[in-house]
């Protein structure tokens, strides 16, 4: 296999991994809407906002719509920097949540 064919495979397999992460956590956020609802109100967001619905709304949307992108390759660059900056504040979110409890 040529090092090219191997680099649009490895292309390929992380932009697939990518949007299933969001994808999945979209649709996460669609049916288990109380689950996502929970974890914001535990994480440092639950001290700050009051109201939480619209995030997890935004969540629905933008994962799906990261997702899709991701695996359409439209707009690489503006995509990919998102999601990086996306997944950080998930990430904090998440810790947050875990190690730092407000609630």
């Amino acid at each position: 296999m040529s090092s090219a064919h191997t680099d649009r495979l490895l292309h390929w397999l992380l932009r697939l991994g990518l949007a299933g992460i969001f994808i999945s956590n979209s649709i996460g956020a669609w049916y288990d809407t109380s689950s996502y609802m929970d974890l914001l109100r535990t994480s440092f967001m639950g001290r700050v906002i009051a109201d939480l619905r619209p995030w997890v709304e935004f969540i629905k949307l933008n994962d799906l719509i990261v997702g899709l992108l991701v695996l359409s390759g439209l707009w690489h660059k503006y995509v990919l920097a998102w999601a990086g900056l996306w997944l950080m504040v998930a990430t904090i979110i998440r810790l947050s949540a875990t190690f730092f409890p407000w609630v």
